[in-house]
């Protein structure tokens, strides 16, 4: 009886999957189509806006006519190191007054300069844009102003 029992019971659950309501799993595509629509439109917003923020920041240009001061002066200069290095070698070689403004990031600032008989000032614009957003370089008519200050790179 048990036994029966067990098998009638094992049957009616093998056969209770067949069901005389037939499932509907086809989405709808008028939901489908606006969910899509929705998460590429959030995907262009999300790239547009991070190719804006890593866009290179445009770069000045000096017209050479309007430099004067130290700047002026013929250099060569063959580096490859730290910014701390570059004004470490322009204060011993006392090209113009060199002042740092704020504290140097904790990672280093690698520099590749690498000029024969250039002007100062060419050699400092090179130097601003390696150091990108971690500092800013400004040049006076006597001095050469390295500033690390957090958000405040020009």
């Amino acid at each position: 009886m048990k036994l029966s029992g067990l098998g009638v019971l094992g049957t009616l659950l093998l056969l209770s999957g067949c069901s005389i309501f037939q499932k509907n799993d086809i989405p709808d595509p008028n939901v489908s189509n606006t969910a899509s629509t929705n998460l590429k439109d959030v995907a262009d917003a999300v790239y547009n806006e991070l190719r804006q923020i890593n866009a290179p920041a445009p770069v000045p240009r000096v017209n050479p006519e309007s430099v004067h001061g130290c700047s002026t002066r013929l250099v060569s200069i063959d580096l490859d190191g730290d910014v701390m290095l570059l004004i470490d070698d322009m204060v011993k070689a006392k090209y113009c007054q060199v002042r740092v403004v704020g504290k140097k990031p904790p990672q280093d600032i690698v520099l590749s300069l690498h000029y024969k008989v250039k002007p100062l000032w060419t050699v400092l614009e090179d130097a601003g844009v390696q150091m990108g957003n971690l500092g800013s370089i400004s040049v006076g008519e006597n001095s050469v102003v390295f500033d690390f200050t957090p958000g405040v790179q020009k």
